[in-house]
């Protein structure tokens, strides 16, 4: 459902989220990572894509990749939880 999302609104970022927490899940973390980076090009302002991001960057020891997505929600006004603003340092 998803890729057909993708296909039919190719500007919503949605269908790239959940599709990159699909991946995520099962266990293809360069496809998730790719995708949460996708649903941020079409919307810089969706914040669970920013935390999901993050947090597989941390896990891969991305810590400059993870503190410069950091900074991207910062400058559009992103909020990230405490507890992830503090494992980034």
């Amino acid at each position: 459902e998803m890729t057909a999302a993708m296909q039919l609104k190719p500007d919503a970022a949605s269908p790239f989220y959940y599709r990159g927490l699909v991946a995520g899940l099962t266990g293809d973390s360069t496809a998730a990572e790719t995708l949460f980076g996708q649903a941020l090009e079409r919307d810089p302002g969706f914040s669970g894509a920013y935390v999901h991001l993050i947090e597989m960057l941390l896990e891969r020891g991305a810590l400059a990749e993870a503190r410069a997505r950091a900074d991207q929600a910062g400058k559009n006004a992103i909020a990230l939880p405490p507890e992830l603003a503090a494992r980034r340092r």
